[in-house]
């Protein structure tokens, strides 16, 4: 079965030590560590953009959608019951989510990931959409800007978690997108350009917050 990318995104509280931010992160890592079917861990401090909220990233490589529905399946509060010491839950907007996929190929997220900063995003598309059509336009459009070797783009299945984080809103289609850049004002003007794009072509329901971060590998 395909592997499974699961994106967590918790709101950080503001000047938040980073003392505690890694207290935090190896207790997760200590109890994620033995779970059956989770091949990989990250995790990065990140900024959405275009709205500039700080937050941590937790990306989980699980080995098939069935290891990783199994798991959330059985009791996992403890993960954000960690959390919850450094989360910003203050507004609405600013809770916990976590959203996965199942991509046609991990090859670049991967190297994207042990990048120096790293833009994630995900695209929703409408079921009607063209979806190569789609692609072949946005590609053409950014890769005067975009290093290709550094880019990666898949499309993919997509569904929201069902636990206590985020309501399930079922599956869908859309553009899982990661591209590993050396600095961070690249990111930004990827992520600038991708949304000026998406916006024109009014074809798409949603952009997943596109988020930029350095990333460390847990496991």
């Amino acid at each position: 079965m395909p592997q499974v990318v699961e994106l967590v995104w918790f709101h950080m509280k503001p000047d938040e030590s980073e003392k505690k931010i890694g207290q935090v992160l190896e207790c997760i890592r200590g109890k994620l560590l033995s779970t059956l079917g989770l091949e990989a861990l990250y995790y990065g401090i990140g900024t959405t953009i275009p709205q500039g909220f700080v937050g941590m990233n937790i990306v989980k490589i699980w080995s098939s959608a069935d290891a990783q529905r199994a798991y959330f399946e059985s009791p996992n509060d403890y993960e954000y019951e960690i959390a919850k010491e450094i989360i910003d839950a203050s507004d609405p907007s600013r809770q916990p989510n976590s959203v996965s996929f199942i991509p046609e190929s991990c090859d670049h997220l991967f190297r994207a990931l042990a990048s120096d900063v790293t833009l994630l995003s995900c695209i929703w598309l409408p079921a009607a959409a063209d979806k190569t059509a789609f692609q072949a336009h946005r590609m053409e459009v950014l890769g005067d800007d975009v290093d290709l070797e550094n880019f990666g783009t898949s499309a993919v299945s997509a569904w929201s978690v069902p636990d206590s984080m985020h309501p399930l809103i079922g599956e869908t289609d859309g553009f899982l997108t990661f591209y590993a850049s050396a600095n961070v004002k690249d990111a930004e003007a990827i992520a600038s350009k991708d949304k000026q794009i998406l916006s024109r072509l009014e074809m798409f329901s949603q952009v997943y917050d596109q988020q930029y971060a350095c990333f460390s590998k847990m496991m």
